[in-house]
């Protein structure tokens, strides 16, 4: 993968992030028709756990339980990290506080959340897409950095496919348009099934009026499967990045992981610099996360 895809995917990943941070809890109807971009952009949780999935990748095998191990000691650093105060998710929290408690460091899944299928899962997914690693690895470790945390099915196939989605989109194999169907034809739980169906019905009309909340068609996307489908139709529908973002903002629900999923979707979609995209906006991330996403697409170039 060119390092200039793997940069623009985990920097409009974290832009849709802190955007969408800024709007999350706030219903659609309180929210601004035009939502500035923050200055600094303030990264949520979404951000920080895929940076700390880049940052536990190791020198074993792909998939290996060594890797696994190493990417779940990075989530208990993150933990207790003191900028962990952006509304993190209950399900990663309560996972980790009992692996954490159980000390059982040998086995990455003992705090895992069985029942859970929220979007915590994946939204730190997508940038494993960008692995030089073959798609089957790619999706298994997708799916197993998930279950870290989420253990329900939906929330592991959720995971694996919005890695696939990023690797199908950087390679060229999806275009826009094709990204919900190619999904669909890929998905194999009856849940995840349903709702891609649901945004695969959904009109690019009823998607691009700006009185109408996406979440309404699809789903709110608290959980795995509707953050995958709303970001994937969003991707469907806008030609631009920075449109594609802004409606991820403009939404009822998780707002920040929406748009995150959906900035690693464009991201991947496109050749020119992220930046190119943003000629009138003043764009600076916080710095400690602005170093983070460079050493990690470094990281990434090197896998």
């Amino acid at each position: 993968m060119d390092k200039q895809t793997i940069s623009n995917v985990l920097h409009l990943s974290a832009l849709g992030d802190g955007w969408g941070y800024t709007t999350e809890f706030v219903r659609f109807r309180s929210i601004a028709p035009h939502v500035a971009i923050p200055n600094p952009v303030i990264v949520s949780d979404d951000t920080q756990m895929a940076l700390a999935v880049i940052q536990g990748l190791s020198s074993n095998a792909p998939g290996s339980t060594n890797e696994l191990l190493s990417i779940a000691d990075v989530f208990l650093r993150w933990m207790d990290d003191p900028d962990n105060n952006r509304a993190p998710g209950n399900t990663c929290m309560s996972a980790l506080q009992h692996l954490s408690a159980t000390r059982d460091m040998e086995n990455p899944f003992s705090g895992t959340v069985g029942h859970s299928k929220g979007c915590g899962a994946n939204m730190r997914a997508g940038w494993l897409g960008l692995l030089n690693r073959e798609i089957i690895d790619i999706e298994e470790l997708a799916a197993n950095q998930a279950k870290i945390t989420h253990g329900h099915p939906v929330a592991l196939e959720s995971s694996a496919l919005t890695a696939r989605a990023v690797w199908a989109i950087a390679r060229g194999d999806v275009v826009r348009g094709e990204l919900v169907d190619y999904l669909l034809s890929s998905a194999q739980h009856p849940d995840v099934i349903e709702v891609l169906a649901k945004a695969q019905h959904v009109t690019a009309a009823e998607i691009i009026d700006e009185n109408n909340d996406p979440c309404n068609y699809i789903g709110e996307a608290w959980v795995a499967d509707e953050a995958l489908a709303v970001s994937a139709k969003l991707f469907d529908v806008y030609d631009n990045p920075r449109d594609a973002l802004h409606r991820a903002v403009r939404t009822t629900g998780d707002s920040d992981s929406i748009a995150c999923i959906t900035g690693s979707f464009v991201g991947a979609g496109i050749s020119d610099e992220w930046k190119s995209y943003f000629p009138n906006d003043t764009i600076v991330f916080e710095k400690r996360y602005e170093q983070e996403l460079v050493e990690a697409v470094e990281k990434i170039d090197r896998h």
